[in-house]
């Protein structure tokens, strides 16, 4: 087998769970009241989410793991300065990473196949 057909193996393979995990995440986001509520209160209560107040949330979800894992001190200087959500301050913050452990690892799997994707397409290309 050539390699190329090896890499379009991948690149599929990562293209399929990229979107697998995607959309495990954003069915976590639209079943779970708590955490809608603390991003956006009590305006999706009960109903569905549309699809870009979704992503919101999902990005919202890895700013904070993000700023969490390089310094809990920058995450409350974060909250003390910015006000993002209507819900979302440091206790909610802290409330997201604790409770919400399942949606990380949704994402951080899909941020995994996404650059999976990215560098198996620039090596075919390149190749």
């Amino acid at each position: 087998m050539l390699l190329k057909d090896l890499l379009v193996i991948y690149l599929l393979l990562s293209v399929v769970l990229w979107a697998i995990f995607h959309q495990l995440a954003a069915r976590y986001v639209n079943s779970n009241e708590g955490l809608k509520s603390i991003f956006y209160g009590n305006l999706y209560k009960n109903k569905s989410m549309d699809v870009a107040n979704i992503e919101a949330v999902i990005l919202g979800v890895t700013f904070i793991n993000i700023i969490f894992f390089i310094s809990e001190k920058s995450l409350e200087n974060f909250f003390e300065k910015r006000k993002l959500f209507y819900g979302l301050n440091f206790n909610s913050a802290i409330e997201v990473i604790d409770q919400h452990k399942k949606i990380w690892f949704y994402i951080k799997s899909s941020m995994f196949f996404g650059f999976a994707i990215v560098i198996s397409s620039i090596l075919f290309f390149w190749l």
